[in-house]
């Protein structure tokens, strides 16, 4: 492990060079031992892949070994401080990203969540595709393209003006007077009654008169320490190639994979409902996730059909009702409990924007499937009483705002 330790250090300092590998600037020697190593695991994976049927249960094994390897290595929290990237820089997370895209394994990843007859891994790779866009917003990669976007050239030069003007603004400061004014003299504050009638007046320095405070002699109440803390989500504009990478990597998904993956995960979670052994955060976020970027990216009905059914808001909302009862039933694990109610409250969100979208769309089909889901969903007492049941039973000490 020590021999190694220079690479990774290089990775982690160097960055991605343009054809995908990683150089290490010692005595002329040039590593690319994330690439090498992806790109020997996908060769040994496309043999194993050929033939479900007549694999082996040593091939299963490594497949789901190289699958859970995958995401370990994507599970590493980022450090911003560490790193010290800007916007548009390529992270060490799109670093990983982008050797596993030259090595072909995130083609392997779309393969097994793509095919119905590899069910016994497409929690791994629910998981992996989570972790994937992770630093990603859905409106983001839906707006990537060849050419910057406008919002992203108005965004720029607000940050340039910002710099320049603090720049500005740091050199025309006056120093400061070398002597204060020791002057305590007697004041009257307009427009702030005393007991009587008249201003009040008061007999103390400047600075004290224009901090005055009535409220400083009042008892404080005590604050309660118990509120959770808002978490910082972590977004951030990744490198312009990672982020065209993902994108088309995103279009595949939806082309190919999205409806099997979400029928047969959710046909998993249905089945183990009652062990608790899965958590059903990863395919909440992943539902959310590609509705918004198929909503923003066009909404094309045929490629969220498994989505945008009765059956699929009838299961966010159980699994709400879920989470809400497990909060008030498992008070050690509540905040656990609370953010999975926040990460279901947001795929219900996006249901809803997905079938106002629904509504503009131009098709017969797609009029029908709103009248219908209208119908049965907007209509129904349970539904509709949701939000007002969240906000009733709303706990600061376990959810955040």
């Amino acid at each position: 492990m020590t021999a190694h330790r220079p690479c990774v250090q290089a990775i982690y300092n160097d960055g991605l060079t343009n054809d995908g590998t990683f150089v290490l600037l010692d005595n002329g020697l040039i590593a690319n031992t994330m690439f090498v190593t992806a790109y020997s695991i996908a060769v040994s994976c496309r043999r194993t892949l050929n033939d479900w049927a007549i694999r082996s249960e040593e091939q299963s094994l490594m497949i789901e070994r190289v699958l859970v390897l995958i995401r370990n290595v994507l599970q590493v929290p980022a450090n911003p401080e560490a790193e010290c990237r800007a916007d548009n820089d390529a992270s060490l997370h799109d670093q990983v990203i982008w050797a596993l895209h030259q090595s072909g394994l995130m083609d392997l990843v779309l393969f097994v969540v793509s095919s119905s007859d590899e069910h016994q891994f497409h929690l791994h790779g629910l998981e992996i595709l989570c972790l994937l866009y992770r630093e990603q917003t859905a409106e983001s990669l839906a707006d990537a393209s060849l050419q910057r976007s406008l919002a992203e050239k108005q965004r720029d030069e607000q940050e340039l003006l910002a710099a320049r003007r603090r720049e500005r603004q740091r050199h025309q400061t006056k120093p400061p007077v070398a002597r204060h004014s020791r002057f305590g003299g007697t004041y009257v504050i307009r427009n702030m009654k005393s007991v009587s009638d008249r201003d009040i007046i008061c007999h103390q320095p400047l600075e004290r008169v224009m901090s005055i405070d009535f409220d400083r002699e009042k008892n404080q109440q005590k604050r309660s320490f118990r509120h959770i803390k808002e978490e910082v989500q972590l977004t951030r504009r990744s490198a312009f190639s990672v982020r065209l990478c993902l994108r088309e990597f995103c279009i595949e998904i939806l082309r190919s994979a999205y409806n099997t993956l979400v029928r047969e995960v959710r046909r998993v979670l249905e089945r183990n409902a009652g062990t608790g052994s899965h958590d059903d955060s990863y395919l909440l976020w992943a539902i959310r996730f590609f509705m918004e970027f198929n909503r923003l990216s066009g909404m094309q009905l045929e490629l969220v059909s498994e989505s945008l059914s009765v059956q699929c808001f009838h299961w966010v909302l159980t699994r709400m009702q879920h989470d809400m009862d497990m909060i008030v039933s498992d008070k050690k694990q509540a905040r656990v409990w609370a953010k999975r109610l926040h990460v279901a409250l947001q795929t219900f969100r996006e249901l809803l924007l997905s079938l106002l979208a629904l509504q503009k769309v131009k098709d017969d089909r797609a009029l029908a499937l709103f009248d219908m889901l209208l119908n049965n969903v907007c209509y129904v007492l349970e539904y509709r009483e949701t939000i007002l049941h969240l906000l009733m039973n709303y706990n600061e000490a376990h959810s955040t705002k």
